[in-house]
C-alpha cells in the first residue's frame, strides 16, 4: 500500500477492536465475517452497496431544498446522466440488495401455466427476471431499462446462460411506450 505505518496501525488496531481484522504473529488479516460480507470476492458480499449508498447520502445534501420547493432539484436519472462514471455503483447497488431476496420472490411469486411473457421495467441486474426464468420454464420475459440498466442485465443474462429467454430493450421507462401483451 505504501502507506505510513504510524497511521496505519492506529487504523488496524481500531479494526481488530471491532472484529473486522484479526492480528496474529504481527500480520493483520481479514476475520470470517469480514472476508464473507466486505469482500468483493464472496457471494454475500455487500460491498457493492457501498457506492450506491454513497450517491444516495449525498442526496441528502438537497433536503432543505427539497423541502422548500416541494420536489427534489434534480432526479436520480438526472444525477446519473450527468455523473456517468456513478451509474455502476447503482448497479451494483441494486444488484446487492436484490442478491438477499431474489430466491425468496421467485419462490414465492405465482404465475399461471402455460406461455407467459413478462417485463421487467427497471429491471437493470435482471436478477429476479433469471430466477423467475428459471423457476417457470415456459416464462419469456424482456428486461426495459434504461441504456445503463440494460447493460448491466446483459451481462448478468449471459452469465446465466438465458439469453434465448430474456431480451433486454432500452428506453425511458417514465415516458416512454413499452408495449403490451405482457
Amino acid at each position: 500500500l505504501a502507506a505510513d505505518p504510524a497511521a496505519l496501525e492506529p487504523f488496524l488496531d481500531l479494526l481488530r477492536r471491532l472484529g473486522y481484522v484479526s492480528l496474529r504473529g504481527g500480520r493483520y488479516a481479514n476475520t470470517r465475517a469480514t472476508q464473507r460480507w466486505l469482500t468483493l470476492r464472496s457471494p454475500q458480499s455487500l460491498a457493492g452497496i457501498l457506492g450506491f449508498l454513497e450517491d444516495h447520502i449525498r442526496r441528502w445534501d438537497h433536503l432543505e431544498e427539497t423541502i422548500k420547493a416541494g420536489r427534489p432539484p434534480f432526479t436520480a436519472y438526472e444525477y446519473f446522466h450527468e455523473h456517468p462514471d456513478r451509474w455502476q455503483p447503482f448497479h451494483d447497488g441494486q444488484r446487492t440488495i436484490a442478491s438477499f431476496t431474489v430466491a425468496e420472490v421467485a419462490r414465492k411469486a405465482r404465475l399461471p401455466k402455460g406461455p407467459l411473457r413478462m417485463i421487467d421495467i427497471g429491471g437493470s441486474h435482471g436478477l429476479y427476471t433469471i430466477a423467475l426464468c428459471r423457476r417457470y420454464p415456459g416464462l419469456t420475459a424482456t428486461i426495459y431499462d434504461w441504456p445503463e440498466g440494460v447493460a448491466a442485465g446483459q451481462r448478468e443474462i449471459a452469465r446465466a446462460g438465458m439469453a434465448q429467454r430474456i431480451r433486454t430493450e432500452p428506453g425511458n421507462f417514465l415516458t416512454d411506450d413499452f408495449g403490451r401483451n405482457y
